[in-house]
């Protein structure tokens, strides 16, 4: 009864506190990058990290919230909510890349626009800088702060002897370290904006993904897990001054603040996803469940979240509620209603894709269910998790329910190109 009464409350598009159109709230999505299930204190992680543990207290926590494995294929599905296997985003776009998202694709930031919103992005970007028509302004930001590629040296802002840190695409020579510079431009779009209009601004931050670089005043030696754990604390503390603004600008109590970490911890680089199994590159809960919390006052209720949400869901709910019709051609939901209600998602299929170190990673996951491939050179493997009931995963049951595997096997080739783009 729960999930047929879901279905109805996502078929109306309404709920017990669901949104009226004409609200359109002030919308805030800060984005983490490599940040793992066992970096945050909130998440049992054993680093230190007060201002998101009390947000999280203050809002409602997608413990099984679904990103892609890696930086640029997990943004491509935030800004269009599109699986990255459709894009044909497998890949990370490398500093000399000519690629990007194709041009032909429609982002959620150009949809706001359509409402009415004032789009900024403040941050990292990784998802075509080569040309005008990649970047955040040619693709429905009007404001643009930060770095276009997938990373820089924190302080000289350089990639490969590039110096890659832009205003509104303008190169910009400003000192200071990434995540500083990332929280001051934020705060300041925040003071700046005027609130009669809806805001909606994207805060990108590049840590703690390296090069690890501690923050200045930091010592914490040459350990990797105390680099990282300065980097976190730091970008904890300046998430801090993003809420704080939000306060003092009067804003926050009409604002929907969505946090979430772009992809898992890279343990290589410091960081974990204890007790998930795997990380980044992979298609194991390490590297796909992340971290993520959605902040509404007086629409949705602090507490833990069971339902299945993804980054493909984010376009979608936030273009509903500003009051936009349902695109067709996307692949994931509004989730709101059905957060808004305390009840599951409806069932459907979650895509993962990676090329990566030459291997091919695909995973589906139809819960409770996730059936991985792994393509190396040496041959593939096969592997069916049950994830509710095996979160970490540790018992493949392929061969013990072929039927479901062959199931999801078949969908996920019959969803897979034959030949899949890296964008244009």
């Amino acid at each position: 009864m729960r999930r047929a009464a879901c279905f109805l409350l996502l078929a109306l598009g309404c709920g017990p506190a669901a949104v009226r159109p004409a609200d359109r709230p002030h919308v805030v999505v800060i984005v983490v990058d490599d940040v793992g299930q066992g970096d945050l204190g909130y998440c049992g992680g054993d680093l230190d990290t007060p201002r998101l543990d009390a947000l999280a207290n203050e809002s409602l926590r997608l413990d099984r919230f679904y990103a892609a494995p890696m930086c640029s294929p997990s943004r491509a599905q935030l800004m269009t909510g599109k699986h990255a296997l459709r894009l044909g985003m497998l890949r990370n776009i490398k500093p000399d890349d000519d690629a990007g998202l194709s041009t032909d694709e429609t982002t959620v930031a150009e949809r706001l626009a359509e409402a009415g919103y004032r789009a900024a992005l403040v941050g990292k970007w990784h998802l075509g800088h080569a040309r005008p028509e990649q970047r955040p302004n040619a693709r429905g930001f009007q404001a643009s702060y930060g770095l276009l590629r997938g990373w820089v040296d924190y302080t000289t802002h350089e990639v490969d002897g590039v110096t890659d840190w832009h205003r509104n695409g303008a190169p910009l020579d400003e000192p200071g370290y990434a995540t500083d510079l990332i929280a001051a431009e934020a705060v300041r779009v925040i003071h700046a904006h005027d609130p009669s209009a809806p805001l909606f601004l994207v805060v990108s931050f590049n840590a703690p993904h390296p090069p690890l670089q501690a923050p200045p005043g930091a010592a914490p030696g040459s350990d990797a897990r105390a680099v990282y754990a300065a980097m976190v604390e730091r970008m904890d503390t300046r998430i801090g001054d993003v809420l704080d603004a939000l306060d003092a600008s009067g804003l926050a109590q009409n604002t929907l603040l969505w946090f979430l970490s772009d992809n898992g911890a890279n343990p290589k680089f410091g960081g974990s996803n204890a007790p998930l199994a795997g990380g980044k590159y992979t298609c194991y809960e390490g590297g796909l469940r992340v971290p993520a919390l959605l902040r509404w006052p007086g629409h949705l209720s602090p507490g833990a979240s069971p339902a299945f949400v993804a980054t493909v869901d984010l376009a979608p709910s936030l273009e509903a509620l500003a009051g936009l019709a349902r695109r067709s051609d996307v692949d994931g939901i509004d989730v709101l209603p059905a957060l808004q209600a305390g009840l599951a998602t409806p069932e459907r299929d979650l895509l993962f894709a990676v090329d990566h170190a030459n291997v091919e990673r695909r995973a589906i996951l139809r819960a409770p269910w996730k059936y991985i491939t792994e393509r190396r050179k040496d041959g593939t493997t096969l592997q069916l998790f049950n994830v509710v009931a095996d979160p970490l995963e540790e018992h493949d049951l392929a061969r013990q329910s072929p039927e479901i595997a062959s199931a999801l096997a078949a969908r996920l080739a019959e969803a897979s190109p034959a030949a899949a783009p890296r964008g244009q």
